[in-house]
């Protein structure tokens, strides 16, 4: 599955630079196989700027989901910390649906309610 958080309109050079550097250090010590990707595709209107998780599918084995889970985590807040002290948007998307927003350091309710969540619950009853 495709977890990608992207910001929200037209970045400039400083933004790229510091989503690109979001992405390299959430390579440190890293859970999963894949490690995250930035990514910086297209132009004008079409840019996306963000950072992309392959997050492993739904899995009986409560390790990998709880890896999984972590680094989701991990990213979100991740962003919730670069959006803290800034006027950027981060869209989310997983497989193509948007799954929610983080602004001004927060995540909205249909991240939290819709993915985190839930998930959270999932794992803590395995």
């Amino acid at each position: 599955m495709n977890l990608l958080a992207y910001l929200e309109g037209e970045p400039g050079d400083l933004k790229v630079k510091r989503v690109e550097a979001l992405a390299h250090g959430l390579r440190t010590g890293f859970l999963l196989e894949t490690p995250p990707r930035f990514v910086n595709e297209g132009g004008g209107l079409e840019r996306t700027v963000g950072v992309l998780l392959i997050v492993p599918p739904p899995s009986d084995d409560p390790e990998t989901e709880r890896r999984a889970f972590a680094e989701v985590v991990r990213l979100v807040e991740a962003v919730e910390q670069f959006t803290a002290s800034s006027d950027d948007v981060f869209a989310w998307e997983l497989d193509g649906q948007v799954v929610g927003w983080v602004e001004a350091g927060e995540r909205d309710q249909m991240l939290a309610g819709g993915l985190i969540d839930p998930w959270r619950r999932r794992i803590e009853h395995a």
